[in-house]
């Protein structure tokens, strides 16, 4: 993967709990603030299954890099967030952050605190934004979009250790392993610290596969990804292997079509999806529900996910998509398509 124009552009990394904020800063004057449940399908296909943690809450992030950065009184920073929690719902703009205990934030004329210390007395604040998560807007970047505040009348100056966790407000922790913080080095050193290959290794240094990646994000992860991948988490000693259970989704697939009986309607198609390039769509529904597979033409890969389908008065149906093992709305391509 290449390089975020986040880090092109000079922007700042920040990780947090849940979300790993990427490396480069943007500053802007001026700043307004703004875990659904698992929906399960027919005959409960899409139901949240295995890990009591899959798709709880709002992700949180943690920062690859070690930024330092000024702060004016009510100035706002654009921070790109790599997350931690794979199946949790991006951070909107209601949601608002705690902990970073590693960070520093230095107070003019007050001393220095920590970042966890500056949020609860309402000096800083990070929050998440509106449609946080959109790859397609920028460049097929996994990071987040979140925003550092400076809430208080004084100058500060911030500055992140590498591996600084935050959390959304009120949610545990969505805790790194041991060896984590060699992951952050490691990546630095072999300058993957600001690409989509230190978003995989957050998430499956976390135990998420790189078929559980390739579903949620609808994005085929190549061989030489995946490898580089695994070779962060081996030299960072995280006992881990990123690429492994292949096949899991095509199962599971094959088993919400059988649910669906003999009465099912056939789904067969071409969409185009929200990169501009087209798709076919193959499946199987009830008047309402059921599940497709996508086949990107131009990327490739195979992609499962339980549907939801309304018809539009032009003849074509709006498809709504799902995950098909947390059973929660999708985020890549923008939610679903159109047949």
């Amino acid at each position: 993967m290449s390089v975020s124009r986040w880090q092109r552009s000079g922007a700042s990394i920040l990780t947090m709990a849940g979300l790993a904020l990427s490396g480069a800063v943007a500053g802007a004057q001026g700043f307004t603030p703004g875990g659904p449940s698992g929906v399960s399908g027919p005959g409960g296909i899409g139901r949240p299954v295995g890990s009591p943690a899959l798709a709880q809450g709002r992700q949180g992030g943690v920062v690859p890099g070690g930024p330092t950065f000024g702060l004016s009184p009510g100035q706002t920073v654009q921070v790109a967030a790599y997350c931690t929690d794979l199946f949790s719902a991006p951070p909107n703009q209601t949601t608002t952050f705690t902990g970073g205990d590693q960070a520093q934030v230095a107070v003019a004329g007050h001393g220095t605190l920590t970042l966890a210390s500056a949020m609860q007395s309402g000096l800083v604040a990070i929050r998440g934004r509106s449609n946080s998560y959109d790859p397609i807007r920028r460049d097929r970047n996994l990071a987040l979009d979140l925003y550092l505040v400076n809430t208080s009348d004084t100058p500060m100056q911030v500055a992140f250790t590498p591996g600084t966790q935050i959390t959304p407000k009120g949610q545990g922790a969505q805790a790194l392993p041991a060896g984590s913080e060699r992951l952050f080095a490691l990546a630095g050193q072999k300058r993957l610290a600001y690409t989509n290959t230190m978003q995989f290794a957050v998430w499956a240094s976390r135990g998420s596969t790189a078929e559980d990646v390739e579903q949620t994000q609808m994005l085929r992860v190549p061989a030489d990804e995946r490898t580089r991948v695994q070779n962060l988490l081996d030299g960072s000693g995280i006992a881990q292997t990123f690429d492994r259970d292949r096949g899991a989704y095509a199962a599971r697939y094959e088993a919400a079509v059988e649910k669906l009986g003999d009465g099912a309607q056939e789904v067969r198609g071409v969409t185009v999806l929200a990169d501009g390039y087209r798709a076919q769509v193959e499946g199987a529904r009830t008047d309402t529900e059921g599940v497709v597979r996508v086949k990107p033409l131009r990327s490739g890969g195979t992609f499962y996910y339980r549907a939801e389908f309304q018809e539009r008065k032009d003849g074509r149906t709006d498809v709504k998509l799902f995950h098909l093992v947390t059973g929660r709305p999708l985020h890549a391509n923008r939610g679903g398509f159109v047949l």
